[in-house]
């Protein structure tokens, strides 16, 4: 997997508006990265002409990994164990990455709305709304990109923390936000610590919430040996007024699914928002 563009791609965000109206009291939100999720007939498809390793795709086509060819030729009884995941999750929101799209989100979220970006790749991200949740699809944030995201993220928090939004950043970040210590940038003023760049509380109201801090970390299969969250919730300083307290969410998947199915590399992490009437 080419965790780089994962980078790129995968950083989301959702706007709640104060005065937006909830269908429960409730709205629980989540990300889930469901790694290289594409529709079996289109799998099929790209497999007949798949990349190696020491071939680079032409820019922006349509392509899949040999390897990911050979190991991720999902089946409909897989799909059926990642529709039942998301059952367990229950998540009215969900941000999505490495997902190719309507087809394939739509055989693990059968009551959901989507908004994808209209970015070419497989790996796309959006999003999946319960059926019901008022929302409105943004046009694509084409500005953030790997050499450009700090400051530019920055920029929006700030923006969106003047106009008094409640919002959220969710995705894969693959990165631990919270093993993050020290200042943000370096004797040359070059950034150093991302968490502390993009959390720095200025100007006032721009604080943000990891929902995962001081959550025991917990890997998604009992074969991963990971030590730390790179899947993020992250909420801004009035969306977190809205948190339901100990509603942190980590779905994991059981062993026996892991070896019998092809599931993902990533399982969920969420949150419940609690919404005043």
């Amino acid at each position: 997997m080419n965790r780089s563009v994962l980078v790129l791609t995968a950083l989301m965000t959702l706007l709640l508006s104060p005065t937006s109206p909830a269908v429960e009291e409730t709205l629980r939100i989540a990300t889930w990265d469901l790694e290289w999720l594409i529709a079996p007939e289109e799998f099929r498809k790209l497999s007949n002409s798949c990349v190696t390793h020491d071939t680079s795709p032409e820019p922006r086509k349509r392509s899949i990994p040999c390897n990911v060819a050979r190991k991720l030729d999902r089946s409909a009884l897989d799909f059926q164990v990642l529709e039942r995941y998301a059952n367990q999750l229950d998540a009215d929101i969900i941000a999505l990455q490495e997902v190719d799209g309507v087809s394939a989100a739509r055989k693990v979220f059968r009551n959901h709305d989507f908004c994808f970006t209209r970015r070419e790749g497989v790996q796309n991200t959006g999003f999946a709304i319960r059926k019901g949740v008022p929302h409105r699809c943004s046009k694509d944030f084409i500005e953030l990109s790997l050499d450009n995201q700090v400051p530019i993220l920055t920029r929006w928090i700030n923006e969106e923390a003047a106009t008094d939004r409640r919002f959220a950043i969710l995705g894969d970040f693959n990165h631990d936000l919270l093993a993050n210590s020290g200042s943000a940038r370096n004797e040359q003023a070059q950034p150093r610590n991302f968490w502390a760049e993009i959390d720095d509380g200025k100007p006032e109201g721009t604080d943000l919430l990891n929902i995962a801090e001081g959550q025991p970390f917990t890997n998604c299969a009992p074969s991963q040996n990971y030590r730390s969250y790179i899947d993020h919730v992250v909420l801004g300083a009035k969306l977190a007024e809205w948190r339901v307290p100990n509603s942190f969410i980590r779905l994991t998947y059981d062993g026996r699914d892991v070896l019998e199915r092809k599931l993902a590399d990533h399982c969920p992490v969420g949150v419940d928002l609690y919404i005043p009437h």
